[in-house]
């Protein structure tokens, strides 16, 4: 049997033939036509599985994600010659210095699968990680999250909403953001990317610096109350300039 180690970025997998494909076939022979158009190693595993439905295969990801297995075509009696194939590879990262001495490569981590036999037909694999344990950590980045923001309430709600709009589309495309206000609360809810929220923060936080001017973005209604309050503080000080004026005569 042949033993491969899968190391950094050149990860490579031994096997009797290797050619892109996926599916299987069973030969005059006996034997089985197993095809891999490649993937990870939970997807390799996985089309093991479907390849073979008296076999059952439990993955434990943590980290076996980032082995990288390439397309092969081979014939096999079983798929226990399959799954013995990928026993002894792993994957390494980061540095033995552990990114000291201007080395920038991070911690030194190393994962590899360990295979277990629970039973006739039924697998299971787990990572096995050596040095860092945040190794196992996922290395994707989720595209978009959902924030919710509070509403300027020194500014007409459209007009924000617009602004918003605006700076989305130009951070992220007109397809990259969803956007939802809800009226009572004055809450303001974006689905988008890491790029786009920083974008709406920094426009909800210009907006709050922001006073009520009517007619020129400002909340009408805020607007209409400062007019009559000025009304009044206006009445008010002639008043007192009127009362001012008798006591001096």
């Amino acid at each position: 049997m042949t033993r491969t180690t899968f190391a950094l970025a050149a990860i490579t997998l031994a096997a009797s033939t290797a050619l892109a494909g996926a599916g299987q076939e069973n030969d005059e022979e006996g034997l089985t036509q197993f095809a891999f158009a490649g993937g990870t190693l939970p997807e390799y595993l996985g089309a093991v599985d479907d390849a073979f439905p008296e076999t059952s295969i439990v993955v434990f990801p943590g980290g076996l994600e980032k082995i990288q297995v390439p397309a092969m075509k081979v014939n096999t009696w079983g798929p226990a010659g399959l799954i013995e194939l990928i026993e002894n590879t792993n994957v390494q990262g980061g540095s033995q210095s552990g990114g000291r001495g201007g080395n920038t490569g991070g911690p030194y981590w190393e994962i590899s699968p360990i295979v277990t036999q629970l039973d006739e037909g039924l697998y299971s694999v787990r990572p096995l990680i050596s040095g860092s344990p945040f190794a196992a950590a996922s290395t994707k980045v989720p595209s978009n999250s959902v924030a919710v923001y509070s509403g300027p309430r020194t500014v007409d709600m459209a007009e924000v909403l617009d602004a918003i709009g605006a700076g989305l589309e130009m951070a992220v495309g007109k397809d990259g953001a969803t956007v939802r206000f809800h009226e009572p609360t004055r809450l303001i809810f974006v689905e988008t990317s890491l790029k786009g929220q920083i974008v709406v923060e920094d426009i909800i936080s210009q907006l709050q610096r922001f006073v009520p001017m009517n007619g020129f973005g400002g909340d009408k209604e805020n607007a209409e109350l400062l007019e009559v309050e000025v009304a009044r503080l206006t009445k008010e000080v002639a008043e007192l300039k009127k009362k001012l004026s008798s006591d001096g005569e």
